[in-house]
């Protein structure tokens, strides 16, 4: 489960709806990805559902040995998450448009990779935001919000 909302979130992850601490100097430009990154807090919420409306679904802080992510600039990533029941890791390949992130997972031990699919993104300094809307048809629809700094 862990691994899920770091992924969603991430690029999960995580993706994604732009806040960022300082609007004048975010930016979705896709070099400013490249780095490895660690996730600091994820936020989900209901938006839509047949049971209930804009619940709270979760909230997370990380510590700072949590799992991290490592966008390359030729399209690579790779993630991994110590922590993970069980323990996992992850390569793919991502793309960028528009402020927007993709990745598609290539291979993975642990949990299956899942991929993210238009998750918005902003950079500001060292702090990288993603946010998605992550949809059940029939079921629910949430958007989920990770916040991750930059270790490297």
């Amino acid at each position: 489960m862990k691994k899920i909302l770091f992924v969603s979130s991430l690029v999960l992850i995580s993706g994604v709806f732009l806040v960022s601490c300082s609007k004048d100097n975010a930016t979705s430009d896709p070099g400013a990805l490249v780095g490895t990154w660690r996730p600091v807090s994820a936020h989900a919420v209901e938006v839509d559902s047949t049971i209930s409306n804009n619940q709270n679904i979760t909230d997370s802080t990380y510590s700072a040995n949590a799992g991290t992510i490592t966008f390359k600039s030729d399209g690579t990533y790779s993630l991994s998450d110590p922590n993970g029941d069980p323990p996992s890791t992850e390569v793919g390949t991502y793309t960028t448009a528009n402020g927007k992130i993709s990745t598609v997972p290539t291979s993975y031990t642990g949990d299956p990779g899942i991929p993210v699919e238009d998750a918005s993104f902003s950079v500001s300094g060292n702090a990288l935001t993603l946010v998605q809307t992550l949809s059940v048809p029939g079921f629910f629809s949430a958007t989920a919000t990770m916040h991750l700094v930059k270790v490297n």
